[in-house]
């Protein structure tokens, strides 16, 4: 066999490179060198980097006229870039990585309960220290004194003396006014005191008017004539006298209401025949034991002394005894017996 077909280029019929040196001389061609002009590259040393070799100005590389660097292809922007060698890019440092790890969160401080509990007690000794001062200050303290309880009585001019304290009497509610009693009535109840009257209120001229309401109660048993309407008719009827009740009421106004009037002598039998029948005596006094300048009461009835049990229009408290009939003699003006 000879060397030719021997050889595997011989039997393919013409001598082909190797793909590796084909693309090294196309790259040749391109820079305008053809492969026999290539000088051979080596792997320069530490000391040797950078110098040609046989007296080659070209520098170093793997391809030709590479140097160091490969080329871009053609038609790329920019100049070419460097690749590190490998040496280069194991020098280089590695970029740490952060870690995926996060941190705890911040704990908030705890306050020792050992702390609470000593504030808490430092606050409830404070209170009780408090408290402790205040109640010795009030033991040693003197007591406010209580005023004084008073009453206010006035007395008035003009035929009715009105007396009344703070809040006034009551009188007999108008539910137990009947037939055949004569309920108590005070011109100073503040039910009526301030309704108006002969120039003033009931509460300081209404004593008469005040009496013919108890006897027109007692002796018709009618609920219709209290202080208030019978101080109405007194002025309707032109019973008003000198910012008083004039007599005339007692006797015309009486028969108005459809009373049976007569006026009494001052005889105390005649006058006790009268209370002990049941027909009640209004009696006009003067200065004395029941006013200081006029006024009307009602005489009711007598008790077991012979005495007179009254109802004074403007004095609560003369209604809890009994009168001598002397005494209510020695200030009487006038007497009016009243029946039905």
């Amino acid at each position: 066999m000879d060397a030719k077909s021997q050889d595997p280029r011989a039997r393919s019929g013409a001598a082909r490179p190797t793909p590796r040196r084909a693309s090294a001389e196309r790259t040749s061609q391109s820079l305008g060198n053809s492969p026999a002009d290539r000088p051979t590259t080596r792997r320069a040393s530490a000391g040797q980097a950078g110098q040609p070799r046989n007296g080659s100005s070209a520098p170093r590389g793997r391809y030709a006229g590479g140097g160091a660097s490969r080329t871009r292809c053609a038609g790329s922007n920019g100049p070419a870039t460097q690749r590190p060698s490998r040496r280069a890019r194991q020098a280089s440092p590695t970029p740490t990585r952060r870690s995926s790890t996060r941190r705890p969160a911040a704990q908030q401080p705890r306050i020792p309960a050992r702390l609470i509990v000593m504030v808490l007690a430092v606050l409830v000794i404070g209170v009780g220290i408090v408290n402790g001062v205040g109640a010795l200050i009030g033991l040693f303290s003197p007591a406010p004194e209580e005023p004084a309880a008073t009453s206010t009585t006035t007395a008035t001019q003009a035929s009715d003396t009105a007396q009344k304290d703070s809040d006034g009497p009551t009188s007999t509610p108008k539910s137990k006014w009947k037939k055949g009693t004569v309920p108590e009535l005070f011109q100073t109840d503040p039910a009526w005191a301030d309704d108006p009257y002969a120039g003033g209120t009931i509460g300081e001229n209404g004593c008469g008017v005040t009496c013919m309401s108890m006897v027109y109660i007692a002796l018709t048993g009618k609920t219709d004539m209290g202080p208030v309407e019978m101080a109405e008719f007194s002025e309707e009827n032109d019973y008003v006298e000198a910012n008083s009740t004039s007599w005339r009421f007692m006797t015309d106004g009486g028969a108005q209401l459809g009373l049976t009037v007569e006026t009494l002598p001052d005889v105390a039998s005649r006058i006790s025949a009268e209370v002990e029948a049941g027909h009640p005596v209004i009696v006009n006094v003067g200065p004395g034991a029941f006013t200081k300048v006029g006024h009307y009461i009602v005489l009711v009835g007598v008790d077991d002394d012979g005495r007179i049990r009254i109802h004074n229009p403007n004095a609560p408290e003369d209604n809890e005894t009994s009168w001598d009939l002397d005494t209510i003699m020695h200030d009487a003006r006038n007497y009016w017996a009243f029946s039905a």
